[in-house]
C-alpha cells in the first residue's frame, strides 16, 4: 500500500514517515514538493473501499473539512482517487493527541479543561452552523498543536445535512465510550449528539476516566442511554460549581435538557483572564512538547526534490487533457503504462531543458535581431513552441565559437521579418504570510477594524491584496467584510483573515459585564401542597443589560419547599419558605407560601374510615382518654359506663366497618356495623349498627354522635 501511495504521488509528495494508523485509514507524513512544506495524507484502508458507501464516506470527509475554515479544525488541502487508492491532504499539525496527554497527566486542572472545551466548542459550533456534525468527538481527534492550540480533525463520519444517502451506513458509526444517547439508539443525530460526547470528555479530562465504563460494548452503551453519571463533585471536591453544573447539563440524556447550541456552551465556561489564558496555553505547549510527533521528524529529512518540477506538470497537462470519471467510477490506467509514460514524460523535460539551455535558434551574427523570445512554458506545451523556433525560415549563421551571445541587444531600426517583443507582464507578488492585527480586548457593544498584512517570501509587505473575514463566535464578536468587528456579547471569539489562501488569526475577548442585579419574579406565591412554579430569574448589568452567569438556588425551609437548580419550586406542606437564587454575592429572594390542598370526596371518606378505626382501637386498649379525644361528643353518663364495663371484657375485640359515607359541608354521617367480641367466663358477642356523626376539625375528623 505504501509503494502504491509512493508511485501515486511521484513528483507531487514524497512520503517520509507513517504517523499513526486506525480502523479506517493510515496517516503518512509527506513533504509537498510544489509549496515545499509538511503534509498529512489520510490513506484509507483499499479493503475498506469496497465496502458499502466507505469510499462515498471518505471523499465527504474532505469535502466536507475541506469547506469548514476554522483556526481550530485541521485544513484540508486537496482530495484524490488514484486506481485503486483513496486519500487527501491535510495540514501537518506537530503536536500531540488529547488522548495521549489524558493517558499520562489526567486529571487535568480545571481551567485547563475549560480552555480545550470552550475551543472545542467554539469550532464545533462553527461546523454546525453549516450543517456539519462531527459525530465521533473523542480525545484522540483532538490534536493539541505546539502552539497550544487544541485542533479538530477527522471528519471522516460527520453527518451533512444535505447529504441523507449516506446516513444510514454510518448510523451508529462512534466510539461508544463518547457516543450520546440518541447516538446508541440510532437515532437521528443533531448538534445536541456532539455536546454530549463533548461532555463525556471534558468529564473525563476532569475526573481521569469516562462517567461510563465496562468491559462489554452494549453495557457502555445501556449505561449512556439509563444511568446518571456520578457527579463531577463527588470525584473532584475542589471543582469550580459552574464548571461541574456546565459538564453535568451537556450530559442531559434528553438532547432538550442540553445547551440550545454549542456558543451556550463555550459561555457557560466564562472567559478566563488573559493571564490565565497564557498559563494554560503555556501548560500545553509543554504538554505538546513532551509527547509530539516531533519525534518523527526528527527521524527523517525533507530534501528538497531531485525530481525537474515539469515532470508534476506533465501529469497535471496530462489530465487537463482528458475527462476524468467520477470519483466513485475511477478507471486507472495499467501500471505498465504508467511506468511507460512516466518516463516518457521525464524524457520530453530533459529534452525541453537542453533546448532551452542551449537556444540553437537565437541570432549569434551581429546585425541580425533577436527572434521573439518565446512565452515561458511548462511542461509538454513547450515543445511546438521550441520546434517552430527552429523551423524558421530567417537564415541564421552560426556564430564563431568563441563568440559568447550578447546579454541584451536592441536593434536601431525594426526588421520586417522580426516581430517586436511584447510588453513585459506584471505578475502579482505570491503572499507567504498574513498577520491580523487589532485589539485582542473589546467591552459589550465597542467596535474596532482590523488589518490584514500580507508578506511575500522575502518579508516584503504586499499591497492591494483583499482579505476575507470569519468570526467562529459571531454572536460574541462579528466581524464585517471589510474587517469592522463589534463585541456583541461576552465571551471569546477567535477572527480569521484569510489572504489569497493564506490565514492567520486573533482571539478577541469580550469580558463580561459585572453583575449588579438579581431578580426573582414573582417574588412572592401563594401554592397549594404538591403544585409547583418555576421562578424567572433576572441578571443585569450596572448599564441595565441582561448578563448570564451561573446561579446557585437556596429554600430556607426544604420541608415546606424545595427549589431546583432551574427555579423551580414544589410546595410540600403548609408554611412559608424564602427561596434565594445567589450569584457572584447579589442575592434575589421570592417567598413562598404553601396552604393545604383540599382532598377530594373519595380522600374525605378514607379519613372518616380512619378516624372509626382509630375510635376502635381506643376501645380495644381500654384507653378511656383516647376513646375521648376521639369522641368529643360522647356524653358523660356513655362514658361511665365504658369505665365500668371494658375491664370486665376480657380479650376484647371491636370489629367496625364503615358503609355509606355522606359529606356535607358541616361534617359526615357513616353508617357503622360490626360487633364487639369478648369474653367475661363465656364467649360473648354483640352486634354494632350505628349511625356515626362527624366533624372536620383542624387535627383532623372527630365523632360527635353515635346513635
Amino acid at each position: 500500500m505504501l509503494e502504491q501511495l509512493r508511485e501515486a504521488t511521484l513528483g507531487d509528495y514524497e512520503i517520509l514517515a507513517e504517523l499513526g494508523s486506525g480502523g479506517m485509514a493510515t496517516v503518512y507524513l509527506a513533504h509537498d514538493l510544489q509549496l515545499d512544506r509538511r503534509v498529512a495524507i489520510k490513506l484509507m484502508h483499499p479493503a475498506l473501499i469496497s465496502g458499502e458507501g466507505m469510499a462515498e464516506r471518505f471523499i465527504l470527509e474532505a469535502r466536507t473539512a475541506a469547506g469548514l475554515s476554522h483556526p481550530n479544525i485541521i485544513p484540508i488541502y486537496a482530495v484524490r482517487v488514484d486506481e485503486d487508492l483513496l486519500f487527501f491532504v491535510m495540514k501537518f499539525v506537530e503536536g500531540r493527541p488529547l488522548d495521549s496527554i489524558i493517558a499520562k497527566e489526567a486529571p487535568l486542572p480545571a481551567e485547563m479543561v475549560r480552555q480545550i472545551v470552550s475551543l472545542v466548542a467554539e469550532a464545533l459550533g462553527y461546523a454546525h452552523h453549516r450543517g456539519v456534525i462531527h459525530r465521533d468527538i473523542k480525545p484522540a481527534n483532538i490534536m493539541i498543536s505546539t502552539e497550544g492550540q487544541p485542533i479538530l480533525a477527522d471528519f471522516g463520519i460527520a453527518k451533512v445535512a444535505d447529504k441523507q444517502g449516506l446516513t444510514l451506513t454510518g448510523a451508529t458509526i462512534g466510539t461508544p465510550t463518547y457516543m450520546s444517547p440518541e447516538q446508541c439508539n440510532a437515532l437521528p443525530l443533531t448538534g445536541a449528539s456532539d455536546q454530549y460526547s463533548l461532555g463525556v470528555m471534558a468529564y473525563e479530562m476532569l475526573t481521569g476516566r469516562p462517567p461510563f465504563d465496562a468491559d462489554s460494548i452494549m453495557t457502555i452503551m445501556f449505561k449512556h442511554i439509563n444511568d446518571p453519571p456520578s457527579p463531577v463533585l463527588e470525584r473532584v471536591k475542589d471543582c469550580p460549581p459552574d464548571l461541574a453544573i456546565t459538564i453535568e447539563r451537556m450530559l442531559s440524556k434528553d438532547p432538550a435538557d442540553r445547551f440550545p447550541e454549542m456558543g451556550e456552551v463555550a459561555r457557560a465556561l466564562k472567559t478566563p483572564t488573559i493571564t490565565s489564558e497564557n498559563k494554560v496555553r503555556t501548560q500545553l505547549v509543554q504538554f505538546a512538547l513532551a509527547g509530539s510527533n516531533r519525534d518523527v521528524l526528527k527521524r527523517v529529512s525533507t530534501p528538497r526534490s531531485p525530481i525537474p518540477s515539469g515532470i508534476s506538470r506533465l501529469k497535471t497537462r496530462a489530465a487537463a487533457g482528458k475527462v476524468a470519471p467520477p470519483a466513485s467510477h475511477a478507471v486507472a490506467e495499467p501500471r505498465g503504462r504508467r511506468t511507460g509514460l512516466m518516463a516518457g514524460a521525464v524524457g520530453l523535460a530533459t529534452l525541453g531543458f537542453v533546448l532551452a539551455v542551449a537556444q540553437p535558434w537565437k541570432s549569434r551574427t551581429a546585425g541580425i535581431p533577436d527572434a521573439p523570445p518565446a512565452v515561458e512554458s511548462t511542461g509538454v506545451d513547450s515543445l511546438p513552441t521550441v520546434t517552430d523556433s527552429v523551423a524558421s525560415p530567417v537564415s541564421r549563421p552560426p556564430a564563431p565559437a568563441d563568440t559568447e551571445p550578447p546579454v541584451t541587444k536592441q536593434p536601431a531600426t525594426p526588421q520586417l521579418h522580426a516581430a517586436p517583443r511584447p510588453a513585459p507582464v506584471a505578475t502579482a507578488a505570491t503572499v507567504a504570510t498574513v498577520r491580523v492585527q487589532g485589539p485582542v480586548t473589546l467591552s459589550i457593544g465597542e467596535n474596532a477594524v482590523l488589518q490584514a498584512e500580507s508578506r511575500d517570501a522575502q518579508g516584503q509587505t504586499l499591497a492591494g491584496h483583499r482579505a476575507s473575514w470569519v468570526s467562529s463566535s459571531p454572536e460574541v464578536v462579528s466581524v464585517s467584510a471589510s474587517g469592522q468587528i463589534l463585541a456583541r456579547d461576552a465571551g471569546r471569539a477567535t477572527i480569521t483573515g484569510t489572504v489569497d489562501g493564506i490565514s492567520h488569526s486573533i482571539t478577541v475577548t469580550v469580558p463580561a459585564d459585572a453583575l449588579a442585579e438579581v431578580s426573582l419574579k414573582p417574588s412572592s406565591v401563594s401554592l397549594l401542597s404538591g403544585d409547583s412554579i418555576t421562578l424567572a430569574i433576572s441578571l443585569r448589568s450596572a448599564a441595565g443589560r441582561n448578563i448570564t452567569r451561573p446561579v446557585t438556588w437556596n429554600s430556607s425551609a426544604p420541608s415546606i419547599a424545595t427549589v431546583s437548580n432551574a427555579g423551580v419550586v414544589v410546595g410540600h406542606s403548609v408554611g412559608t419558605a424564602t427561596i434565594t437564587a445567589t450569584s457572584e454575592n447579589e442575592h434575589g429572594a421570592a417567598t413562598i407560601t404553601v396552604g393545604a390542598r383540599a382532598p377530594t370526596e373519595a380522600e374525605l371518606r378514607a379519613q372518616v374510615a380512619n378516624t372509626v378505626q382509630a375510635y376502635a382501637n381506643a376501645l380495644e386498649s381500654r384507653n378511656i382518654a383516647r376513646v375521648r379525644e376521639l369522641y368529643p361528643g360522647m356524653p358523660a353518663a356513655r362514658e361511665q359506663q365504658l369505665r365500668v364495663a371494658l375491664p370486665d371484657m376480657k380479650d376484647l375485640q371491636v370489629h367496625l366497618t364503615v358503609g355509606q359515607v355522606d359529606i356535607s359541608a358541616s361534617g359526615a354521617t357513616a353508617r357503622v356495623t360490626g360487633s364487639w367480641i369478648f369474653n367475661d367466663g363465656r364467649r360473648n358477642t354483640l352486634p354494632a349498627d350505628n349511625t356515626y356523626q362527624l366533624e372536620r376539625r383542624a387535627g383532623g375528623w372527630v365523632i360527635t354522635d353515635i346513635r
